[in-house]
């Protein structure tokens, strides 16, 4: 009697091992899906950031340049020397 109580008991044990080696595998498992939809959602928005930077870079490194420089005197309203403006009159 004592070796089918002791019998039984190693089953119990057993089979509580096996359900939460179950329980870990599958916890992991889904902690894991969960941490590569991040990565993959990290990894876009530093491409993104890493865009902005090489755009912010090319504007940072146009400053200072003489096309630079004329483009911001003609968005502010001046010309060159002995240079002609055309307006168009007919389309207001």
């Amino acid at each position: 009697m004592r070796r089918k109580t002791r019998g039984k008991f190693m089953n119990i044990i057993v089979l509580a091992l096996i359900a939460s080696f179950i329980y870990t595998t599958i916890n992991l498992a889904l902690n894991l899906s969960q941490k590569r939809a991040v990565k993959r959602v990290e990894l876009i928005k530093l491409e993104e950031e890493k865009k902005k930077t090489k755009e912010l870079q090319s504007e940072l490194d146009s400053i200072g340049t003489d096309a630079f420089i004329e483009n911001e005197a003609r968005a502010r309203g001046y010309i060159k020397q002995n240079e002609r403006i055309y307006q168009d009159i007919n389309n207001k």
